[in-house]
């Protein structure tokens, strides 16, 4: 065997196994993915705990539906922009709610409202009762550090950065942001209200059996190259 094809089955060999590792990490990832799904499923579907009750490990709350009954701060709303939905332009309104006889307000995201420049909005007509009793469920805080580019002003922000919105307010922020649950369809002076993503275990089955295919053709190309090398190198038999 000559020295170029040897050199051409190492590299297909290495090739092969580096896809079939991709393929496996594929794999784990499609059973993460799996996981984190009977998870939320068995979160969002158990009976919502008080919000005394949400446990602060991010693993175990998220995803956990609460029930809180407070006032709502208007004044200090903080308005997401550029969130689209359904193809439309729109922001989501979080209003802080603070709890009778609890130091600590919680952000709630009361929906999406449509916006034509995915920033300004008119807080008045998506205004609710000041009082409410409210179902959501729970997500972590985002790292404050990954979102400092999105903040515009205290108000408006591209992405949640909660220690500029903690900045901005005269009493404690709860580390949670709470998603309202409700009529997802638009109400007089009700956003539509958001809901838990749904179930999808992503491309990672796809992309796990696209690497397979890779590793193999890898390993059937150096044995076809190989043969047709041999075969092409042959001493021809002169029958003459």
């Amino acid at each position: 065997m000559r020295p170029r094809v040897i050199v051409f089955i190492a590299i297909a060999i290495a090739l092969a196994s580096l896809f079939v590792r991709l393929g496996f990490w594929q794999l784990d990832r499609l059973a993460w993915r799996r996981a984190l799904n009977a998870e939320v499923a068995q979160h969002i579907t158990a009976p919502p705990v008080p919000i005394e009750s949400l446990p602060t490990d991010s693993a175990a709350m998220r995803y956990r539906r609460v029930r809180l009954s407070g006032a709502f701060d208007y004044a200090n709303e903080i308005v997401i922009t550029q969130r689209m939905r359904g193809g439309s332009p729109g922001v989501n309104l979080l209003t802080p709610l603070r709890i009778p006889g609890l130091d600590s307000a919680y952000l709630v995201n009361r929906g999406w409202v449509y916006s034509p420049n995915g920033k300004d909005v008119d807080h008045q007509r998506w205004r609710e009762p000041d009082t409410a009793t409210v179902l959501a469920f729970a997500l972590p805080a985002p790292s404050s550090m990954a979102n400092a580019a999105g903040v515009m002003s205290p108000k408006i922000m591209r992405s949640l950065d909660f220690d500029a919105i903690q900045a901005g307010l005269p009493y404690p922020l709860a580390r949670v942001q709470l998603i309202q649950l409700g009529d997802t369809s638009p109400a007089a002076g009700i956003p539509p209200r958001l809901q838990p993503p749904a179930p999808s275990e992503g491309p990672h089955k796809s992309y796990a059996v696209q690497w397979f295919s890779f590793a193999t053709i890898a390993i059937f190309g150096a044995c076809i190259f190989a043969y047709n090398d041999r075969h092409r190198n042959r001493p021809r038999v002169d029958n003459t």
